[in-house]
C-alpha cells in the first residue's frame, strides 16, 4: 500500500479573489452614490418646479379642476360670516313674525327668508326693519300670502336680500360719542 500523502496546511490564498470581491463592493458603493445623487437632483428640480408662476405649470385636466371649483366653493360655504347673519335676524325679533325658513347662499352672497306674520302691517313692519339694516342690502318682499285656510288668517311672506359682514368698529369708534 502506499502511504497517502496528507497535507494538513491549507494553500496560501489567492490574492485575485479578494481584489475581485473589493472591486465589486465598490462598484455597489458607487450605483448605490449615484442613485442618491440622482434623487437629490430630482428633488431640487422637484422644489424649483413648485416655486414658478401658476402660469409655468402644466394644466390641470378636467377632473382637477372640477376638485378644485368644488373645494373652493366649500371653502367659501365653511368661511361665510354664519354668525353675523343669524345675529340680523336674531336682533329683528317680533313677537307678530315668526321665522319658518332662512336659506343663505354663501357663493352669492345672498339669502331667502319664509316668514308668516299675524297680518299684512306685522309683515311690512319686519320688512322695513330689514331694509334699515346696514348688514343686508337689496331687501325685497318677493312675495306673499294670505292663508286662508289657517286660523288668524297669517300672511306667509318671502324676502330675499343680499348681505355683508358686519362693519367692524375699532377702539376710537368705541370711544367717540
Amino acid at each position: 500500500m502506499n502511504a497517502a500523502d496528507l497535507d494538513f496546511v491549507a494553500p496560501p490564498p489567492r490574492p485575485w479573489s479578494g481584489l475581485v470581491l473589493a472591486l465589486v463592493a465598490l462598484a455597489a458603493l458607487g450605483a448605490v452614490l449615484v442613485q442618491a445623487w440622482l434623487l437629490r437632483q430630482e428633488t431640487q428640480r422637484a422644489a424649483v418646479r413648485d416655486v414658478r408662476p401658476a402660469a409655468v405649470r402644466a394644466p390641470l385636466s378636467d377632473t382637477q379642476r372640477r376638485g378644485l371649483v368644488q373645494v373652493k366653493s366649500l371653502a367659501a360655504q365653511i368661511t361665510a360670516p354664519w354668525s353675523d347673519l343669524l345675529a340680523v335676524f336674531e336682533q329683528h325679533t317680533q313677537p307678530a313674525v315668526g321665522l319658518l325658513r332662512l336659506e343663505p347662499d354663501a357663493r352669492s352672497g345672498r339669502v331667502k327668508l319664509t316668514a308668516e306674520a299675524k297680518d299684512v302691517t306685522a309683515m311690512m313692519v319686519y320688512v322695513t326693519a330689514l331694509e334699515a339694516d346696514v348688514r343686508l342690502v337689496e331687501v325685497v318682499l318677493a312675495n306673499h300670502q294670505l292663508e286662508r285656510d289657517v286660523p288668524g288668517k297669517p300672511v306667509r311672506f318671502t324676502v330675499q336680500a343680499g348681505w355683508r359682514p358686519a362693519p367692524t368698529v375699532t377702539a376710537a369708534q368705541k370711544t367717540q360719542p
